[in-house]
């Protein structure tokens, strides 16, 4: 068992109580927000990256598995996440 979890939330500080806590070494929490373009300079709030960036950050060449809860704010579509 070699996973690492990534997670990503602007809506919260850290994980919840579903990560046990004998995976707290594998897991990792950024408060970024998931978009289509990149937005994380010292006036962003909340930070933004897509996915392409935070993957090149990390040196991750694929994903095994990407949960999303997509939140559609005024401009903000699916199409921006995707490019």
């Amino acid at each position: 068992m070699h996973c690492q979890i990534w997670g990503y939330d602007f809506g919260v500080k850290l994980f919840g109580p579903e990560i046990p806590s004998n995976l707290g070494a594998r897991t990792h929490f950024s408060a970024y927000a998931l978009g289509g373009e990149d937005d994380h300079g010292p006036e962003d709030d909340p930070p933004m990256y897509t996915l392409e960036t935070l993957m090149k950050m990390k040196a991750h060449g694929h994903i095994d598995i990407l949960t999303a809860l997509i939140k559609l704010y005024n401009n903000f579509g699916l199409s921006l996440l995707l490019g």
